[in-house]
C-alpha cells in the first residue's frame, strides 16, 4: 500500500474533531448544469473548488440518479494540487478505496498531494464522466461529510453548491453566490413543468442559519411582486423564471449561510439550495511607521487578503498629508505598474496579494511627520490604513563649545546626539583638531566601552546618548586658539559641531615646604621656588617680602644661578621650568614670632604668589650654675655640679653646654630641651689635673654658630693642701691644754713622795 494510503484515512480522520478556523470557498459543479442528451450520450461534469482555502487532500463523493445518469469514470488530470496520489477511484461501488457509502450512482474521488503542499484559491479536483441512462433530470450533489478537504489534519470550511442534469423542477443560476458584506448579489431561480405540470406554484427563500445582521433573501416575480415568497403559473411543459436577491449589510459575519429555496405545486414539492458566502478582504501593511532621513526614502508592504473567498478587483490609491512644499511623494508598485493608484486582483481561498508602498523624500523635504493613507476600494467595499512617516534627523551638541585653560591640563566637555522626529540608528562621531601642530592638544572621543578620534554611538527614537570629548595638552603645547571639528554621520545625514579651544600661556608657581618651618632666632630656612611654564616664553621677575617687616625681623632673599637678591629674573621657555631659592635668615637679636613669607612671580600683568609661614623662638637661657662644695677644692678632690637651662620659646631646642674655670673646660654635654621647659643638667668636675687656682666659672649654651647664652657661676679656688678651720684649732688647743695639765699633775705628785698607805718594801 502506498504512503498515501496510509496517510490518508488518519487524515480525514483526525479533521472531523478539529473546528476550521472560518467558511471560504465553495465546492461546485462546472458545467452547472446542461441536458438533456440522447440516451448514451457520454458526458463530462468537472467537481472544482472557488476561493478555497489552502488544502492539500480531498475526499469526495457524488451522487447521481443512475437511472437517468450513470458514472463511468473518474480522472484527476489537471488538479490543483498536481500530482496526487489516489487513495479512492470508486464508481457504483466498484474499484479502489471504496466504502460502505459507495454504490450505484456515486463517483467516489479521493487523493493527497504527493509534495504535501497546500494549495488554495481556485481550480480541478476531478473529473467525471457519465453516460445519459434514460430520460427525465437528475440533480448531482455531494453529501453533507462526504465532501472534506483537509490541510494536513485539518478540515477546510466551505459550502457545496449543486449541479443539474436535464430538465429539473427548479434549479438555480449561478448555483451560488459570493457577497460582499454591505451588497447584494442575485440568482435566477428558473421553475420547470415536469411531465406536463401545470398549475400554481409557490416558491419559498429561507436563509439558514438565522443570526442578527445575516443576510436577507427575497424572491420576485414576474408581477412584479418582491417578497419571501411569491407564486408562479407554470403552463404543462413551460418554465418560469423568480429572481431571487440576497442583501448583506457591514456588519453580517463573514461566513457561509445556505438559501432553500422551495417550490410547492399542490402536494408536490421540491427544493434546491443555493450557498452565499458573505465575503470581504482585509488590508495590512507590514510597517505603519516608517522614518527615514531627508534625501532617503521608505517602503511599506501593503497586503490584501482574501476573506472568505473574496474574488475580484481592488485599486489602491494613496494621498500625502499635509501636502506641502518639497514634501513626501508616496507611490504604489503592482506586478506590472508604478503610480498614486493601481489594481490588484484578488482570488477566493485565503489568497494575499501584495503591493509596495514607496514614499520618497529630497533633502529639502522638511522635518515633520507627514501621513500616508492608503485606501483599497472595490465595489462598495472601502477599507483604510495609515501610514505614519517621519523625516528624521539627529542633532550633535556639546556641553560646553568653548574651551579656556592653560597648557598642561586636561579638560572634557560631554557630547551629545539626539534623536530629531524619531530618528534611530547608529551615529559615528568622528573628531579633529585644527590647527595640526607639534605638541599641540590631544583628542579623543570616548564612551563606556571605547576611546579613540572615532565612535559609534547608537540613538534610540526619541531618545539621546552621550560621549565625552577628552582635551589634553602638555606644558609644551603652544598658546593659541584651536578649533576641535566634531562631525556625525548616519548614511547621508552629516552634521558637524566646533568646539573652540584657547591656550592661555601661563605659568605655575610652587615651592617646596619651607625647611625648617620653626627654628630659633639665630637660625635659618630655605624653600626652593618652582617656577613652570605652560605655554609661556618669557622672563619672569620673581621677588619676596616678609611680614611683619622690621629691623628685627628676619631677612629674606632668593638666589639663583645668576643673582642673590629679594628680587630675582628667571627666563623661561615654552614647557620650560626654572627655580631659585629662597633663604630665610636670623640673628640672635631677631625678634621671636609668626612671620608671613610672600613669593610673588610677574611677567606684564599676569602675577602669581605663594605664601609660607615660618616660626622664630627665642633662644634658651642659663638660670645657674652651682657647685659643690662651695668656693673653694683641695686639688685633686672631685667637685660636682649643675647648670640650669630655660626653654622659653615654643622651637624644641637643642645645644651644646660647656662649663669653664677660666680657660680650662671642666664640662661639656649635648641636650634637647623641649619648648618652654626648664631643667638642670648635672656635671661633675675632675681636678686631679687642675693647678691650685682661684678662678671665674662660666657656662655656655649654643647651637653651633646660630645662637648662643652664657652665664658666669662666680669665683672658685683650687688649693694644694686643706684650709684650718677655727674650729679645728680650737680643738687642737684645748687638746694641747689638757695635755699641760695632766703633766703639771703628775709633776707635784712627785714632790711630795709617798702616800701613807704607801710603803716602799
Amino acid at each position: 500500500m502506498s504512503l498515501a494510503c496510509l496517510l490518508i484515512p488518519t487524515l480525514f480522520l483526525a479533521s472531523s474533531s478539529i473546528p476550521p478556523a472560518h467558511a471560504a470557498g465553495t465546492l461546485f459543479f462546472s458545467p452547472a448544469s446542461q441536458g438533456p442528451f440522447a440516451m448514451g450520450t457520454m458526458i463530462t461534469y468537472q467537481v472544482n473548488v472557488t476561493g478555497m482555502d489552502p488544502f492539500n487532500a480531498w475526499d469526495v463523493s457524488v451522487e447521481t440518479d443512475p437511472s437517468v445518469l450513470n458514472p463511468v469514470s473518474i480522472s484527476v488530470a489537471g488538479d490543483i494540487l498536481g500530482s496526487v496520489f489516489q487513495v479512492a477511484n470508486c464508481i457504483n461501488g466498484s474499484g479502489t478505496g471504496c466504502s460502505i457509502t459507495d454504490g450505484a450512482g456515486v463517483a467516489h474521488s479521493s487523493a493527497a498531494s504527493g509534495t504535501g503542499i497546500a494549495v488554495g484559491g481556485n481550480g480541478l479536483l476531478f473529473t467525471i464522466t457519465y453516460q445519459v441512462a434514460g430520460s427525465g433530470f437528475s440533480y448531482l450533489t455531494i453529501p453533507s461529510g462526504l465532501d472534506i478537504l483537509a490541510n494536513s489534519g485539518s478540515t477546510v470550511s466551505h459550502t457545496t453548491a449543486e449541479g443539474v442534469y436535464g430538465i429539473a423542477p427548479i434549479i438555480s443560476k449561478p448555483a451560488f453566490l459570493n457577497i460582499k458584506v454591505g451588497s447584494f448579489g442575485n440568482s435566477t431561480i428558473t421553475v420547470n413543468s415536469i411531465n406536463g405540470f401545470a398549475g400554481k406554484v409557490n416558491v419559498t427563500a429561507v436563509v439558514s442559519p438565522i443570526l442578527s445582521n445575516g443576510p436577507s433573501a427575497l424572491l420576485t416575480n414576474s408581477t412584479p411582486f418582491t417578497g419571501p415568497r411569491v407564486s408562479v403559473v407554470l403552463l404543462a411543459g413551460g418554465a418560469i423564471d423568480v429572481s431571487l436577491n440576497v442583501t448583506t449589510t457591514t456588519a453580517t459575519p463573514l461566513q457561509t449561510f445556505t438559501i432553500n429555496v422551495t417550490e410547492t405545486g399542490g402536494i408536490l414539492q421540491q427544493s434546491f439550495f443555493v450557498p452565499v458566502n458573505v465575503v470581504d478582504f482585509s488590508i495590512t501593511a507590514s510597517t505603519t511607521s516608517l522614518s527615514f532621513v531627508p534625501g532617503s526614502f521608505g517602503t511599506s508592504t501593503i497586503g490584501l487578503n482574501s476573506l472568505n473567498g473574496f474574488e475580484g478587483n481592488v485599486t489602491l490609491g494613496v494621498a500625502v498629508s499635509p501636502l506641502v512644499a518639497n514634501g513626501p511623494v508616496a507611490t504604489l508598485t503592482n506586478s506590472s505598474l508604478t503610480g498614486t493608484s493601481v489594481i490588484i486582483t484578488l482570488a477566493g481561498g485565503g489568497n494575499a496579494v501584495t503591493g509596495t508602498l514607496t514614499v520618497t523624500t529630497t533633502a529639502s523635504t522638511p522635518l515633520q511627520a507627514y501621513t500616508i493613507n492608503v485606501t483599497a476600494i472595490s465595489g462598495i467595499l472601502q477599507h483604510f490604513l495609515v501610514v505614519t512617516v517621519n523625516t528624521v534627523d539627529f542633532s550633535i551638541t556639546a556641553s560646553n563649545p568653548s574651551l579656556s585653560f592653560a597648557p598642561g591640563a586636561s579638560v572634557v566637555s560631554s557630547v551629545t546626539v539626539g534623536s530629531v522626529f524619531g530618528f534611530a540608528g547608529n551615529v559615528t562621531i568622528t573628531a579633529s583638531v585644527s590647527p595640526f601642530v607639534t605638541n599641540g592638544p590631544l583628542i579623543s572621543l570616548s564612551n563606556s566601552t571605547f576611546t579613540g578620534t572615532s565612535l559609534i554611538v547608537r540613538v534610540v527614537a526619541g531618545g539621546v546618548t552621550s560621549a565625552t570629548l577628552n582635551v589634553a595638552t602638555t606644558t609644551s603645547t603652544p598658546s593659541g586658539v584651536y578649533l576641535l571639528i566634531l562631525t556625525g554621520t548616519n548614511g547621508s545625514l552629516r552634521h558637524s559641531l566646533l568646539v573652540s579651544v584657547s591656550m592661555i600661556s601661563s605659568f605655575t608657581l610652587t615651592s617646596t615646604p619651607v625647611v625648617p618651618s620653626s627654628f630659633i632666632a639665630g637660625g635659618s630656612a630655605t624653600s626652593t621656588v618652582t617656577l613652570t611654564s605652560l605655554g609661556l616664553t618669557g622672563n619672569l621677575s620673581l621677588a619676596s617680602s616678609i611680614s611683619p617687616a622690621s629691623a628685627s625681623s628676619p631677612s629674606v632673599f632668593l638666589s639663583n644661578s645668576s643673582s642673590t637678591a629679594t628680587v630675582v629674573i628667571v627666563k623661561l621657555i615654552s614647557g620650560s621650568v626654572g627655580s631659585a631659592v629662597l633663604r630665610i635668615g636670623s640673628t640672635t637679636s631677631t625678634s621671636p614670632g609668626t612671620y608671613t613669607i610672600t613669593v610673588t612671580a610677574t611677567i606684564g600683568g599676569t602675577f602669581q604668589n605663594l605664601v609660607a609661614t615660618v616660626i622664630v623662638s627665642a633662644a634658651p637661657t642659663i638660670r645657674d650654675i652651682t657647685l659643690s662644695p662651695l668656693g673653694t677644692a683641695t686639688t685633686g678632690h672631685p667637685v660636682t655640679g649643675a647648670v640650669t637651662v630655660s626653654n622659653t620659646g615654643s622651637v624644641d631646642a637643642s645645644f651644646n653646654i660647656t662649663v669653664k674655670w677660666g680657660t680650662t673646660t671642666i664640662a661639656q654635654m649635648s641636650e634637647t630641651l623641649p619648648a618652654g621647659q626648664q631643667k638642670s643638667y648635672p656635671f661633675s668636675w675632675d681636678t686631679t689635673s687642675s693647678n691650685p687656682a682661684t678662678d671665674v666659672v662660666t657656662a655656655t649654651i649654643s647651637n653651633g654658630n646660630a645662637w648662643s647664652s652664657n652665664k658666669t657661676g662666680g669665683v672658685y679656688s683650687l688649693s694644694s693642701t686643706a684650709p684650718t678651720s677655727n674650729l679645728t684649732t680650737a680643738i687642737i688647743g684645748g687638746l694641747i691644754a689638757v695635755v699641760i695639765v695632766l703633766s703639771l699633775l703628775l709633776v707635784l705628785k712627785r714632790r711630795k713622795g709617798p702616800s701613807p698607805a704607801y710603803r716602799p718594801a
